[in-house]
């Protein structure tokens, strides 16, 4: 299941957690009597009520919600839970005040999910049909505190207004958001680029160079003169290796990076390292020893000393 479905069945089934909290306001009513339908009407109503929440689910588990402008109903189910709640405490003579923190709870849920001009959209038609269920109380209950409903009414109706007010500020902080994150992206993008072509425009005089070794270390050379030229050849390796690694850098943020497993020596490779250290050592009056040991747990000594004093000026090990 993709990730867009898993999050409009989360939204579903907090709209089912909202249905199943109606009816247990619906039931606990009935058990009190004060519910104005008959047992059959209001097990006819409750019917209806799951039979429309099932096809809200069916609809998303199916994908058919992907036909509609709103593939996650979102705004279908709110308006129905806004209506079926306000229907529960028509039909109910108990304290209003339970459904009404339902109905805010939706709007509340709205904020996140509604853009403004639908967010106020969906608040008109909550105080369109809180009033109607007002006047409607008010018919039914005639000796009823017309003025204490009334009033519950204006608080909400402001609770609307503060929500839209919210929904909108929320709106141009995801916009704001989604620039920054836009303008990171292209940022991200040109160093990418920048790092692809630097390393490519370096190699390419380090492999001149390079080059230029090989075909040196085939003519007539002395000992010194050898093993200088390999020191040189080994330093520029290592650098193209880091030219390399910068460019897979680049790779990776691309997801282009493939990983391989390959067999190294590293008493070889710290060998390396240590003759390419063992000149500027010198010039210092350091002596590098390197002391590690193998896999076969035996001790193996290095001590490169690179000495100034000797005939050849060579590297003794």
């Amino acid at each position: 299941m993709e990730k867009k479905q898993k999050i409009r069945l989360q939204n579903t089934g907090f709209a089912v957690i909202g249905a199943i909290f109606i009816n247990i306001l619906l039931g606990y009513s009935h058990l009190r009597g004060m519910v104005t339908l008959t047992d059959s009407s209001l097990l006819i109503f409750l019917g209806l009520f799951w039979l429309c929440n099932g096809i809200f689910v069916w609809a998303l588990m199916s994908g058919y919600s992907e036909r509609f402008k709103d593939p996650s109903l979102t705004k279908a189910q709110m308006f129905w839970a806004v209506s079926t709640t306000v229907i529960s405490m028509s039909v109910s003579t108990s304290d209003p005040a339970p459904y009404y923190f339902l109905i805010f709870t939706t709007l509340v849920f709205g904020t996140l999910k509604l853009r403004p001009i639908e967010y106020s959209r969906f608040g008109v038609y909550c105080i369109v049909v809180l009033a109607g269920h007002t006047l409607f109380r008010q018919y039914q209950f005639p000796e009823g505190d017309t003025l204490w409903l009334i009033f519950v009414w204006l608080t909400f109706t402001f609770c609307v207004y503060i929500s839209a007010v919210l929904c909108r500020s929320l709106a141009v902080i995801r916009s704001k958001l989604k620039d920054k994150n836009t303008q990171l992206q292209h940022a991200l993008e040109s160093k990418s680029l920048f790092l692809a072509n630097m390393s490519h425009e370096i190699r390419t005089p380090i492999n001149g160079v390079i080059g230029m070794m090989r075909i040196l270390n085939k003519s007539n050379l002395n000992g010194h003169q050898q093993r200088q030229l390999n020191l040189a050849e080994d330093s520029a390796n290592l650098l193209l290796a880091v030219i390399n690694d910068i460019l897979d850098f680049s790779k990776i943020e691309a997801g282009m990076i493939q990983v391989e497993s390959v067999e190294a020596d590293l008493s070889d490779q710290l060998s390396h390292v240590i003759q390419a250290m063992a000149h500027t050592a010198q010039e210092k009056g350091l002596e590098i020893t390197l002391d590690m040991t193998d896999i076969n747990i035996q001790k193996v000594k290095y001590c490169l000393l690179y000495t100034s004093d000797a005939a050849d000026d060579s590297l003794r090990v």
